[in-house]
């Protein structure tokens, strides 16, 4: 009997230690068949990684109701003005499909005139005036550095410039930017023109079955610079990319003597702009479709507290900005803590807010007298030396660059009510 019991007091033991050892196995991520389980609850190991895939996805547990097709009848777009009335899913939202020359404005769930103003520069970190990265932006007003380009470009309804490359039957390629629809030659040209060449060689262009090319604005040039890469506009999607000492000719030019006219260029590498005389040759690139909105400024308020409403960007800036010069960290305190107007939600501008400030139109470099007496900072640093921070020279409508140490204006700007 005793022998009969310690066999079957063995045989249980087998089993415990035998059913505990297949459950520790589990525990290290395989399951009974031998596949690998994924740590993360309803991922997969052929899963995308993050960001936009294109398919949907679910939530954590499973078991959540799918989500509503925000599109289904009845259709949000329909009858929308300035809109194809097509309506595009997106995380759980939609948005419409607007037509050219029009943007879609999530915050009021309409298609809105197009406009640089409103357009993401691409930045979302935040340096200090060494130009060390923090690992989060300053997010208090009482912090130091706090009002970067980089904090408020997930809190002011900035919209992403979106690029795509477009290939025709007959395999000729074009870059689309998809907010602006303004659609771009994929190669710069091999070869190096005068201003007015360059003007002759676009319009007389006939590419990918279209005939309406013409050299781009400097602010159409930003529609596809981001400010968050080293190189501004980008190598992979633009093919005979110029050297790195090499501008690109824009559209506009300005008489500066009476004998010498200056044509305005873009430096791809770092997408800030500059000048030279039209009898010089650069590099060219063309492009079509509806030109962007000049700035429509309005004055109002008493005296010494002016500002300027664009009805178009719906941004309002300061008119009476201070006469004192300031480094770029003092700068974006002033804007921080500014009450001006009786408002008090100030910020330094972005670049991109910045351009659609400028005025190219009635620009004219003779008045100047060939100084340029207003530097203006801007919220934005340069990706490939942060140390240094994009500045806008008004009398002459440029986007350059300066130190941070250096001392520049500030004029402040905020969104409209």
């Amino acid at each position: 009997m005793k022998k009969f019991f310690l066999i079957f007091v063995i045989f249980s033991l087998f089993v415990f230690v035998s059913c505990g050892g297949s459950k520790s196995e589990n525990k290290e991520g395989t399951s009974d068949s031998g596949d690998t389980v994924s740590d993360d609850a309803g991922d997969t190991a052929d899963s995308e990684p993050a960001g936009d895939t294109g398919t949907d996805t679910t939530p954590d547990g499973g078991d959540s109701e799918p989500e509503t097709d925000p599109c289904k009848e009845p259709n949000p777009c329909a009858g929308l003005a300035n809109s194809t009335e097509k309506c595009i899913a997106e995380n759980g939202d939609y948005q419409c499909d607007c037509n050219e020359g029009y943007m879609w404005n999530s915050a009021e769930k309409g298609c809105s005139p197009l406009t640089i103003g409103r357009i993401c520069s691409g930045q979302t970190a935040c340096v200090d005036s060494e130009g060390n990265y923090f690992e989060n932006c300053p997010g208090s007003e009482k912090d130091d550095f706090f009002g970067q380009d980089g904090y408020f470009a997930s809190r002011n309804g900035c919209i992403k410039k979106s690029l795509s490359v477009k290939t025709y039957a007959s395999g000729e390629e074009t870059v689309v930017e998809n907010v602006s629809k303004l659609e771009w030659l994929r190669s710069f040209s091999t070869e190096k023109y005068t201003w007015e060449k360059a003007q002759i060689y676009c319009e007389d262009l006939d590419y990918a079955g279209h005939k309406d090319w013409r050299v781009p604005s400097p602010q159409e040039f930003f529609m596809i610079s981001d400010f968050s890469e080293v190189r501004a506009v980008s190598s992979e999607l633009f093919l005979n990319y110029p050297t790195p000492s090499d501008y690109v000719w824009t559209s506009f030019s300005s008489p500066y003597s009476s004998s010498t006219t200056y044509g305005f260029t873009v430096y791809p590498d770092d997408g800030d702009d500059w000048f030279d005389e039209t009898i010089h040759e650069q590099y060219v690139i063309c492009v079509r479709g509806k030109t962007l909105p000049a700035a429509e400024i309005t004055v109002s308020g008493k005296e010494g507290e002016e500002i300027e409403t664009d009805s178009i960007s719906k941004l309002v800036w300061q008119k009476n900005y201070p006469e004192e010069a300031k480094t770029w960290k003092e700068a974006l305190a002033y804007c921080t803590n500014l009450e001006y107007a009786g408002f008090s939600d100030w910020r330094m501008p972005n670049v991109m807010e910045m351009v659609s400030n400028l005025n190219y139109d009635d620009l004219d470099l003779a008045a100047t007298g060939g100084a340029m007496e207003k530097t203006f900072w801007t919220s934005t640093y340069m990706p490939d030396n942060p140390a240094y921070q994009y500045t806008a020279e008004s009398d002459w409508a440029l986007i350059s660059k300066a130190i941070k140490e250096f001392h520049a204006f500030v004029r402040c700007v905020r969104d409209a009510e």
